[in-house]
């Protein structure tokens, strides 16, 4: 989704929730707490091109520390704009998912302290005990899994993965 949407001032969404403490998604903040208060969007496929997105190596998005300490901050904020409990629950998974997967990419990239740090970050946070478990496993079987394997540890079943490690 693009950064500039145009809205009709009589729609009555002129006014809109906008966190400017955020130094980075805050659009997808903005679409979210809109999709969560009934707004609908839709798209207008018009001939041409629409926008440009430019994108370099030195931009906001390419920084992946950055990026992490805001998604976590937008996650945070999100926890206290969802109102009913399902949308709590994959806020919830979706932020330990998010912790757990930065530490598969600490791991398979060298850093193995950093990786099973994330991964036990992302077993307390998971809400549910099957997450807490897969998480709590792949922190413990990272020192010993080859870094070549261990992305695919993860998404294998754990009897299988189990079997994977000892061979």
């Amino acid at each position: 989704m693009l950064h500039s949407a145009l809205i009709r001032k009589e729609s009555g969404d002129a006014v809109i929730y906008f966190d400017e403490t955020l130094n980075a998604c805050q659009d997808w903040l903005y679409w979210v707490d809109n999709a969560l208060r009934g707004k609908r969007f839709q798209y207008e496929e018009i001939e041409g091109t629409l926008a440009f997105y430019r994108a370099h190596p030195k931009s906001q998005c390419a920084n992946q520390p950055f990026m992490d300490v805001e998604t976590r901050r937008a996650r945070r904020i999100l926890q206290n704009i969802i109102t009913d409990k399902e949308g709590a629950e994959i806020n919830r998974r979706l932020a330990a998912e998010y912790e757990g997967n930065i530490g598969i990419t600490e791991v398979t990239h060298g850093s193995l302290a950093r990786g099973v740090r994330q991964l036990v970050i992302a077993a307390a946070k998971s809400p549910s005990a099957r997450a807490k478990m897969k998480w709590f496993f792949c922190a413990c079987a990272a020192p010993f899994t080859p870094r070549q394997r261990f992305e695919k540890l993860v998404v294998t079943p754990l009897g299988e993965s189990i079997g994977n490690i000892l061979r």
